[in-house]
């Protein structure tokens, strides 16, 4: 019983500190709406009177709240340059919150024409002197090349400086901020962003920024300053930059060609399995660029690269084997990584099929029957064998059964393949064939309606021939 009336007593002092902190608000409520508005105007303009005196005698504080109250026209009409010339006063004082609000005025144009410059200098001023603000404005107009030459490196120290929560949030999400305007296709913002994560150490912003360099995204297209972000980054072992600084020096874009440079670091991505540097390799063996020609190392990266469904490279083992190059002639497989890449789009490999002749095709055709009939076979022998066997070597036989079951899955493969080849050869010949007629058809009509016409003209020339010749008899 006694828990119970304590727990109801609790209840009943909540409720009564509620209704007293409801009947407080109404009661200055009350009082706000019972002072007119020239008693309102009467405490501004005491306060004004207030601040002004102390402002006059060289009171920096005085002379900032006086600036604030033009600011932000507390009893007074809003006037910018009134307010700018108060903080003036203070900041010649050596006022350290003056001067950075005499900054943020010339940087955003307040009072005054914008001056990045200017404001820059009141900026430095002030943080001298340890303001936070002016330090973190200090860092933005560093990062946005904003009254001084860009600098992410500066950026960073006075945001680090600042050591502020914002400040802090600017240097962790400032990757996350460079792709979020990058998907924007706010160019401009996405880099000095990237550059803040980018002076930090970030591989992927360092890339980043030399594809926009590259591309020209933002900034002035500039081969030899995306080269320079390509190697902070492909130092620290990012392959994507790797790639590109290969590409770099094969192309001869920002630096002087040099295929052997090239060659190291494609090889530095392909060894960590970048698709796009092992084909650049099978290119440069392909054509002996900077090494000795070699068909059978080209084909062998090109390989590597096509086992991750890289379509060029799929497109030039099917050119390899198509000509015999680092590995004998067979259309077979030639028409296999074609097929691959054409699937992926690969125009090299949609117009490399129609090299097959229809001969060549059915050549293909029957050696993949065979190649199944012999496969089938042998996985039948062995399903034979597994079923009378033990152990390890009743395993044996269910692999290569296994194996050859899955070969004859891909000859199944293959020929269904050749024969839509096929189809689709025949089905274009019939297609030739009869736009040939029907263009020969055209052309017989023509032909008809052209005599037609020389008919029907030779007739009416006959018959003006006739009246005329009527008209000049004597009557």
């Amino acid at each position: 019983m006694q828990l119970i009336a304590k727990v109801r007593f609790s209840r009943l002092w909540f409720l009564m500190t509620i209704i007293f902190c409801a009947l407080c608000i109404v009661l200055f409520i009350e009082s706000v709406k019972a002072s007119t508005p020239q008693e309102i105007q009467q405490w501004h303009d005491s306060e004004f009177q207030k601040y002004n005196r102390l402002a006059e005698q060289g009171d920096a504080d005085a002379q900032i709240e006086i600036g604030n109250i033009y600011r932000f026209g507390t009893g007074v009409i809003t006037d910018n340059i009134k307010a700018l010339k108060w903080y003036r006063f203070a900041a010649a004082q050596g006022n350290a919150k003056a001067q950075f609000l005499v900054g943020d005025f010339y940087h955003f144009g307040m009072g005054t024409a914008q001056n990045y410059i200017e404001a820059v200098r009141w900026y430095r001023l002030a943080a001298a002197q340890g303001n936070t603000g002016a330090q973190i404005q200090l860092g933005v107009m560093y990062q946005a090349g904003l009254g001084v030459t860009k600098d992410y490196v500066e950026a960073v120290r006075w945001y680090r400086l600042s050591d502020s929560s914002g400040a802090n949030f600017i240097l962790e999400k400032s990757f996350d901020f460079g792709e979020t305007s990058y998907n924007r296709q706010d160019y401009t913002k996405a880099i000095n962003c990237y550059g803040i994560a980018a002076v930090q150490g970030n591989a992927t912003a360092q890339n980043k920024i030399g594809d926009m360099y590259y591309n020209g995204q933002g900034v002035t297209q500039d081969y030899a300053e995306a080269v320079k972000w390509y190697r902070l980054a492909a130092t620290q072992g990012y392959k994507d930059a790797q790639d590109n600084l290969g590409h770099m020096y094969e192309k001869g874009n920002g630096v002087t060609q040099d295929y052997v440079e090239a060659l190291k670091w494609y090889r530095l991505a392909a060894t960590q399995g970048d698709d796009s540097a092992q084909f650049a390799i099978g290119l440069i063996y392909y054509w002996g660029q900077g090494v000795t020609q070699d068909y059978a190392e080209s084909l062998r990266w090109f390989r590597l690269a096509a086992a991750q469904g890289n379509a060029k490279a799929q497109c030039c083992i099917g050119i390899c084997y198509y000509q015999g190059q680092g590995v004998t002639q067979d259309y077979a497989e030639a028409f296999k990584w074609y097929r691959l890449a054409a699937a992926q789009g690969q125009k090299d490999a949609q117009a490399n099929l129609k090299l097959f002749t229809p001969q060549i095709l059915t050549n293909i055709k029957i050696a993949q029957i065979e190649a199944l009939r012999v496969s089938r076979q042998q996985e039948s022998d062995m399903a034979t064998k597994a079923i009378h066997s033990q152990g390890a070597k009743r395993q044996s036989y269910k692999t290569a059964s296994n194996r050859y079951n899955l070969e004859t899955i891909q000859h199944n493969g293959m020929i269904a393949a050749l024969d839509q080849e096929l189809n689709r050869i025949q089905q274009e010949q019939i297609a030739a064939a009869q736009e040939t007629q029907r263009r020969i058809a055209r052309e017989a009509q023509e032909k008809k309606e052209s005599a037609s016409e020389d008919y029907r003209k030779s007739i009416f020339n006959y018959q003006m021939i006739q009246i005329q010749k009527k008209m000049s008899k004597p009557f």
